[in-house]
């Protein structure tokens, strides 16, 4: 039990470390540009939160775990579902709980 509350107590902590380095943003010099918008993000993901399209029916909406494996909600054949995407030079695989899907590019 107090290993669990100290991981509850202790997420928080970390996470708001995390978000300093992951949410940077850069105030404009200029007044008059500054006064609709006072600040501009970079273009940084959130936790490494990406979109990636790689077909019209293949999609995710997640992370990139390794290189070229990415993990999230994806779009497989056409249905939506908790998927992993996979990359592998001109081969593209796509799981899904509904579906799999293998694409060769050209």
């Amino acid at each position: 039990m107090l290993i669990l509350i100290s991981l509850v107590l202790w997420s928080p902590a970390a996470w708001a470390k995390e978000g300093d380095r992951v949410l940077q943003y850069s105030t404009q010099r200029d007044t008059a540009a500054s006064a609709d918008a006072p600040y501009n993000f970079d273009d940084t993901r959130i936790a490494g939160f990406q979109r990636k399209n790689i077909a019209k029916d293949l999609r995710i909406r997640g992370w990139e775990i390794s290189d070229r494996l990415y993990l999230g909600q994806a779009k497989v054949a056409g249905k939506w579902g908790l998927g992993v995407v996979y990359e592998r030079g001109d081969m593209v695989y796509g799981i899904n709980h509904h579906r799999i899907q293998v694409i060769k590019r050209f």
